[in-house]
């Protein structure tokens, strides 16, 4: 994944490790973000068991619905059959494209090397900003800010 950091493509391997452990590079994730994405638009979800589907499939579930069995994948028919007390919400890609914009937004008030890698990730290089503020300082701003603003979990590391 680092390789979209490098210049030309015939480095050494002295040349490539140098450039690696000079570079600070955090990779953040919001949790679970489909799931995560209909929980924050709808608090009503956090205790009501739920999975999310295109018509046919399971795209996700949440961890209530994971209990029953559920799980990525499943026909929806079939499950519609056989539970009757799991909710069945339909794909939102505007929910999730406006989540993640509003998400990289974010990231990239503290750095502008950010590489969005699908919905709700990104990776981001603060090897700039690294000598001004410490990069778990702002692993924790981007966590809490993301939290309070989006109420969406993200993992960083």
């Amino acid at each position: 994944m680092l390789s979209i950091f490098f210049l030309k493509q015939n480095y050494t391997e002295e040349e490539r490790f140098e450039f690696m452990i000079n570079r600070v590079i955090l990779h953040c994730k919001i949790v679970n973000f489909y799931v995560a994405a209909h929980e924050a638009a709808d608090i009503l979800l956090h205790n009501t068991p739920f999975y999310i589907h295109n018509d046919t499939v399971v795209i996700d579930a949440n961890s209530s619905a994971r209990a029953y069995g559920i799980k990525k994948g499943d026909d929806v028919k079939t499950l519609r059959q056989r539970f009757n007390n799991v909710s069945e919400i339909k794909v939102d890609m505007d929910l999730y494209n406006n989540l993640s914009r509003a998400f990289y937004n974010i990231c990239n008030k503290y750095s502008q090397l950010c590489l969005a890698q699908g919905q709700g990730e990104c990776y981001l290089d603060l090897t700039s900003t690294a000598f001004r503020d410490f990069p778990d300082k702002i692993a924790m701003q981007i966590y809490k800010e993301t939290l309070d603003t989006l109420s969406l979990p993200v993992s960083i590391g």
